[in-house]
């Protein structure tokens, strides 16, 4: 690999420009990354249940992320890195610079402005 090749490497890896959020002024197609999970079963109750069986309210469904880090590598080259929220809110940040202590909630600026969705996307 050339260094050129290593530099434009680099910089895709890098992050956002410093005057952007790094959670709700993020650009591309907007994906939702979610888990598998049980979730709470909503289908009608009129089904009958035998006797001494066990009735389980709950079905495998989709969830957003819990909070922790998500990387994603791009073309094989490229690695983005986003720190997820206890609210499951993304914040992108340099994969080799991570933040020290737990991933922060979002200001309440942008919640206040309804920039909580588009943080929920990479």
């Amino acid at each position: 690999m050339t260094i050129s090749q290593r530099i434009a490497i680099a910089t895709a890896e890098a992050g956002l420009p410093s005057d952007q959020c790094m959670a709700c002024e993020r650009q591309g197609l907007p994906i939702l990354p979610l888990r598998r999970a049980l979730v709470p079963d909503t289908r009608p109750q009129g089904l009958s249940t035998v006797a001494g069986s066990l009735h389980v309210s709950a079905k495998l469904g989709v969830r957003t992320l819990r909070m922790g880090y998500l990387y994603v590598l791009l073309d094989q080259q490229v690695w983005h890195a986003y720190e997820v929220s206890e609210q499951g809110h993304l914040r992108r940040f340099n994969p080799y610079e991570p933040s020290e202590g737990l991933p922060a909630s979002l200001p309440e600026k942008c919640v206040n402005e309804n920039h909580d969705i588009p943080s929920s996307f990479l």
